[in-house]
């Protein structure tokens, strides 16, 4: 159970973990109130807590970052936010997260052109910090709904939120694939591929990272046409993993890939293809949020005068041809 206060959201979570409990299920009802907005944990047992247990708080601490153990006994302990809540706002800490998300996708592309000497770097605690930002995304918009209820009936501010927990969602999957990528791309490179091969997904790689930047700027200019343009590529991406995976399944002029770098170049090129789908959701979020400002008289563009819409551009182009019939 989660505490209650008068005025604030949410202050103490309360687990109490029952014996042969698995360690996981703690784990995530700890996520669960920290996304809720927790500032407080308390959580205690029956008798002594395992080795699975310490590890589980260990792990729930090291991913959030901002819980600090304030009391422990053998069977209880209590952590606490020392930060009193975050000072970063929504659209600040999406910001981060493509900052964050794009250096992960670049360096899990050098993955597959390692240095001699240097040993490829996991990239899975980079994905936690992106995954610790996106839960302060949705414990911030929680807390600021729970802080003030009448935000929640606020069309405008509500619905802008939203957006951008749906923009930090896509990243946190497109943080995920990178790390995929790492791991992958270590694998095919100890296989020496062909470099063609490693040519052709670097490529298709250097397509999908460049819609991540343009999709960047969407965030603050919501654009219909430059969306629908990251929508185009990522449909060019989804042809492009096609026609490789033909190639390099179906040899050609005798040259035969082996088994060890199908398996890693189809990974990789899945894992292409699923941020592709991630950045093109990002890029519908922002032709959501254009027809948004235009339906509630907002204006999310810095050019004037308010962008119009392809079907309303559509439209107006059908009754001048009336007009002058």
């Amino acid at each position: 159970m989660i505490g209650e206060g008068d005025t604030a959201p949410p202050a103490t979570l309360y687990i109490m973990i029952h014996p042969g409990a698995p360690p996981e299920h703690t784990f995530r009802r700890l996520i669960g109130g920290y996304l809720g907005g927790a500032t407080k944990v308390e959580v205690s047992a029956s008798k002594e807590f395992d080795a699975d247990i310490r590890h589980a708080l260990k792990e729930f601490r090291r991913r959030t970052s901002k819980l600090e153990v304030v009391s422990e006994q053998p069977n209880s302990q209590t952590m606490q936010d020392i930060e009193r809540g975050d000072q970063l706002g929504i659209p600040q800490l999406v910001r981060r997260m493509f900052q964050l998300t794009l250096d992960i996708q670049r360096e899990a592309a050098a993955s597959w052109f390692p240095r001699e000497g240097t040993p490829p770097r996991s990239l899975v605690y980079v994905d936690d910090e992106v995954d610790k930002v996106a839960w302060r995304v949705q414990r911030t918009l929680l807390r600021t709904l729970l802080l003030d209820p009448t935000k929640a009936t606020m069309a405008p501010s509500a619905a802008e939120e939203v957006f951008f927990l749906m923009i930090a969602r896509s990243l946190e999957r497109i943080s995920d694939h990178a790390a995929k990528l790492a791991e992958e791309g270590g694998q095919l490179a100890t296989a020496a591929p062909p470099a063609n091969v490693l040519k052709a997904i670097s490529d298709l790689h250097r397509q999908v990272l460049g819609m991540l930047e343009a999709s960047e700027d969407l965030v603050e200019n919501p654009d219909s046409d430059r969306a629908n343009e990251i929508i185009d590529t990522a449909d060019a991406v989804h042809s492009g993993k096609a026609v490789l995976m033909e190639r390099f399944f179906v040899p050609k002029q005798g040259v035969h890939l082996s088994p060890r770098i199908l398996v890693s170049a189809t990974l990789i090129l899945d894992s292409i293809d699923r941020i592709a789908s991630y950045v093109a959701d990002i890029a519908e979020v922002a032709i959501d949020r254009e027809a948004f400002g235009i339906i509630t008289g907002g204006h999310h563009s810095k050019r004037a005068p308010p962008i119009i819409s392809q079907a309303t551009k559509r439209e107006s182009k059908k009754k001048e041809k009336v007009k002058e019939e």
